[in-house]
């Protein structure tokens, strides 16, 4: 007996869409939403955006052309039904996993991903880009950015619309828009776009013809749409409604935030399949509570985060104390240096934000607060290997960019507890700008953090065990695998010195000549890249002080790291405790 193919079944790429009767797209949008429903249940990933976007994926593929028509989704999370119609459908399974499929589109991926957007609002100013080189080319195909979730309200988008206005270059600019980032969208151009009048908006008043509001949702009105735009060339706007989780119950009618990305989860019923303990708790819910704590006996304590409130655990700081927290949305430069703003008007500003957007907004933090002394606080989350992600979210960075930058003091703590008695403690005891980086997920601890003790200072240096021939110092959240190879090699009656160094700039050079002193070897084992980081400090303070002792680095490689696990990818890497017994004996 033959098989009834689904009309998914029968595309494997673009061209195989085209075939499809314009009468059973909606079909194929429910089998396409189904797959990728399916899979995020079991193999968790971006769940919400992608489900909003698959009428406007069907809908460009089945109107124009890829790869001669250049499409780039951003931010890229919400490319999931694009990935299944171009070539991908078989290893969608696969998306995340080591050695499987990226999150985001990647150029070296599919010739169907013509830019890479993990990080947002790039889209424009690359498409452009690509538009004006095929111009000089003779090449006038069409040249598309889909920019939604946010990715508006970054400062780039503003800049390349600037640009493109100016120009001749054949680029439609799809507005994907859902009203959200990861949480609703903040500020005044959500509102605008709330109540778009045809005439007269932000679009055309900047010279960029506009077309919309028109539901996104509607498979119908898409590819209506999407045909008139076909026959048109120039710059120009056109501006989708969407669902963030549309055609999925749970996601459609539930917490948008909770299903961006949700893990794993019952198809039917929605229910998350994984259990939830109390303990141990991530460093980022630690993070929430000590600001709380902080906040609750001074009024002059601000939280500003850029479109990370929930991931950071920050919502019920916004809760109980509104007037002191600022989600600024996905405008990581605007929130470094308006932090800068506040520490200039007497405040105490924590600048809560994941290690790789820091990177959005370095000159700002060279520029705005370095080089003024200003007493702002970053909480820089996410630091070391983030998993599956990816290259373009692993927080490997920030000590490298962070270390050459003068006037900024730069902590790594060893755990929850030491993290959680930083940020008490820090801003009775802060000279200029700070950053405190801690890893994303679950701490070492299996109890509460304790209350810091009343005038107490964090270490700058934990001493854990001082005997041995050889030491191990290790740098930031890797530290959890470190204590575990030198558990185990005690157990083979092995000892090895073992000190977690917190404050890593400035380096606290008596702590450290002690453990020069007494250990003819040591190995330093940092979460961050080896080129320009902690351990490259370390070695020159060595030399200048012609010091003879044997130094070996572990650290990440010269090189971006895929996605995958964390345990994974520390292990891909040489960094997780089996590897580190190795290399320590």
């Amino acid at each position: 007996m033959q098989t009834t193919l689904s009309i998914l079944d029968k595309i494997e790429n673009p061209k195989d869409l085209k075939t499809i009767p314009e009468s059973d797209l909606h079909k194929l949008c429910s089998q396409i939403r189904e797959k990728i429903i399916k899979v995020m249940s079991y193999n968790p990933g971006h769940l919400g955006a992608s489900l909003g976007a698959v009428e406007l994926a069907v809908g460009i593929h089945y109107i124009f052309d890829s790869p001669k028509d250049a499409l780039i989704w951003d931010v890229g999370h919400q490319s999931y039904a694009h990935k299944i119609l171009t070539d991908r459908k078989y290893m969608f399974e696969s998306i995340r996993q080591k050695n499987g499929i990226s999150g985001f589109p990647k150029i070296s991926e599919s010739k169907h991903d013509h830019f890479g957007t993990g990080h947002s609002s790039t889209s424009i100013s690359a498409i452009l880009g690509i538009a004006i080189a095929k111009m000089q080319n003779n090449d006038n195909s069409h040249n598309i950015a889909i920019i939604g979730d946010g990715s508006l309200t970054g400062g780039m988008s503003f800049e390349a619309l600037n640009h493109l206005v100016t120009t001749q270059a054949n680029v439609l600019v799809i507005l994907n828009d859902n009203d959200m980032s990861i949480d609703p969208n903040v500020g005044g151009l959500q509102r605008h776009l709330n109540n778009i009048p045809i005439e007269n908006n932000y679009f055309t008043n900047l010279g960029l013809p506009y077309f919309g509001p028109f539901e996104g949702n509607d498979i119908q009105e898409v590819i209506s749409k999407l045909n008139e735009q076909k026959e048109k060339i120039g710059p120009r706007v056109i501006h989708f409604k969407t669902q963030k989780g549309f055609g999925y119950n749970p996601s459609q009618s539930g917490n948008a935030t909770h299903w961006h990305a949700p893990g794993k989860f019952d198809v039917e019923t929605g229910n998350a399949t994984f259990g939830i303990s109390n303990f141990p708790k991530t460093y980022q819910h630690i993070v929430g509570k000590a600001l709380c704590e902080l906040a609750e006996k001074n009024s002059n304590v601000f939280v500003v985060t850029p479109a990370m409130a929930s991931g950071s655990k920050l919502k019920n700081f916004e809760t109980r104390f509104p007037n002191q927290f600022f989600d600024v949305g996905i405008a990581e430069q605007h929130a470094v240096t308006f932090a800068g703003g506040l520490a200039s008007g007497g405040k105490i500003p924590f600048c809560v934000i994941y290690s790789t957007f820091l990177q959005r907004g370095y000159d700002q933090l060279i520029h705005d607060i370095a080089l003024q002394n200003l007493k702002v606080i970053f909480l820089i989350d996410r630091a070391g290997l983030v998993g599956n992600d990816g290259a373009t979210h692993h927080g490997t960075f920030d000590l490298a960019f962070l270390n050459c930058i003068p006037n900024i003091t730069i902590y790594a703590p060893f755990n929850e507890q030491e993290l959680y008695n930083l940020i008490h403690s820090i801003p009775y005891n802060i000279s200029g700008p700070l950053a405190i980086r801690y890893p994303r997920g679950n701490g070492v601890l299996d109890k509460e953090v304790l209350p810091l003790e009343l005038n107490k200072t964090p270490a700058s240096f934990i001493t854990l065990n001082d005997n041995g021939k050889h030491g191990v110092i290790s740098v930031g959240g890797i530290s959890n695998e470190v204590s575990k190879a030198i558990a185990f090699l005690k157990t083979k009656n092995i000892d090895l010195g073992y000190y977690a160094l917190q404050k890593v700039k400035p380096l606290p050079i008596k702590d450290l000549t002690a453990v020069f002193e007494k250990h003819d070897k040591i190995f330093i084992v940092e979460d961050g890249v080896k080129i320009g980081g902690i351990s490259s400090s370390i070695l020159i303070w060595k030399d200048e002080n012609k010091l003879s002792n044997e130094i070996e680095i572990i650290a990440f490689p010269d090189e971006f790291i895929e996605h995958g696990t964390q345990e994974e990818l520390y292990e891909s890497i040489g960094m997780n405790a089996e590897s580190l017994v190795k290399r320590f004996q």
